[in-house]
C-alpha cells in the first residue's frame, strides 16, 4: 500500500485535504478546550472536562480552581447557584441513567431483549453527561470570570475603588495573575 506522499496525484489530494479538515477540526476544538491531544490525566472523560476548566482558569487569573471554588460558592447570588445546581443535576441524571444500563446488562444473562435496553440508556446517558458536564463546566468558568473579583473585594486583597492601593490597573474588569496567585496562597493556608 502506498504511502501518501508515495500516492498518484488524485490520492495526495485527498489526503491533503483530509489533513487539512483535521486540523481545521483540531484548531476548533482547541478553541473550545476540547481538544483530542491531551494525553488523559484523569480516569475518566468527564474528569479531564473539568480538569480542562480548571487549567483554562488558572492560565487566565492565576488563580487554583479547587482552592477558589467553595469560597466563590458561598458569595454567589441565588440566580447563579440555582443554574449550577440545575447543571449538576443533569450529570447526576445521566449517572442514575447509566446504573440503570449496567442493571439491564446484568438482567440480559438471563433475558437478551433487555441487553438493547442497556445498550440504549447506556448511549442515552453518556450524552446526557457529557452535555452535561460540558455545560456545568462552561458555568463553573463563567462564575469564576464574573464573581472572582468580588471574592477578591470581600477577603481584602483589591479594593471596590480604583484609588486604593494595590488595585488592578483601570480599577474594574478581571482579575490579575498577581491578585489570582495570592488567592490561592490564601485559600491553600500556605505560608
Amino acid at each position: 500500500m502506498p504511502r501518501p506522499a508515495d500516492a498518484g496525484p488524485a490520492t495526495r489530494g485527498c489526503v491533503r485535504s483530509t489533513t487539512t479538515r483535521r486540523a481545521a477540526l483540531l484548531d476548533r476544538l482547541d478553541a473550545l478546550g476540547r481538544s483530542p491531544l491531551r494525553r488523559p490525566a484523569r480516569p475518566t472523560c468527564y474528569g479531564d472536562r473539568v480538569q480542562v476548566t480548571a487549567e483554562r482558569v488558572h492560565t487566565a487569573y492565576g488563580v487554583d480552581l479547587a482552592a477558589l471554588w467553595p469560597r466563590l460558592w458561598l458569595i454567589l447570588p441565588e440566580p447563579a447557584v440555582r443554574q449550577v445546581q440545575a447543571t449538576h443535576d443533569s450529570f447526576a441524571a445521566g449517572a442514575r441513567l447509566a446504573t440503570w444500563a449496567v442493571g439491564y446488562a446484568v438482567l440480559a444473562c438471563w433475558w437478551w431483549p433487555a441487553a438493547l435496553v442497556a445498550v440504549c440508556c447506556a448511549a442515552v446517558a453518556r450524552s446526557c453527561a457529557r452535555a452535561a458536564l460540558d455545560a456545568f463546566a462552561e458555568l463553573i468558568e463563567a462564575t469564576v470570570d464574573v464573581h472572582a473579583r468580588e471574592l477578591a473585594e470581600r477577603v481584602g486583597l483589591i479594593w471596590a475603588d480604583s484609588a486604593a492601593p494595590g488595585h488592578e490597573v483601570g480599577g474594574h474588569g478581571v482579575l490579575g495573575h498577581e491578585v489570582g496567585g495570592r488567592m490561592s496562597e490564601l485559600f491553600r493556608k500556605t505560608e
